[in-house]
């Protein structure tokens, strides 16, 4: 098991020694760990500047990663704020992305 140090560390070497070598959805990973750690130990509203940088530096990367991440935090920041309504509508969209159906059957 990999403590949350070693993972944050490991997330910033990739992000910055390997970001040319790695591929870009790779090198979005590693940011979104990076921005995952961020939430927790400097705060939403840091963690919301960094994620408008990564929307805007990864716009070729599969938006379904990103948009995740997005909504992740908005989930966790309504329910630290007390905002159940909002974290359930929020929990209710990550699981229509989590979900494997593609198209609706009209029948």
């Amino acid at each position: 098991m990999i403590s949350t140090p070693m993972a944050r560390i490991n997330a910033l070497v990739h992000a910055t020694c390997f970001a040319d070598a790695s591929s870009s959805s790779d090198a979005a990973l590693a940011y979104i760990k990076l921005i995952q750690h961020l939430a927790v130990f400097k705060g939403y509203k840091e963690a919301f500047s960094a994620l408008k940088i990564a929307e805007e530096k990864f716009l070729s990367v599969s938006k379904s990663q990103i948009l995740l991440l997005k909504l992740q935090l908005l989930h966790e920041h309504a329910l630290h704020g007390g905002r159940l309504k909002l974290a359930q509508k929020l929990c209710d969209e990550l699981g229509v992305l989590a979900s494997p159906v593609t198209g609706v059957d009209m029948e």
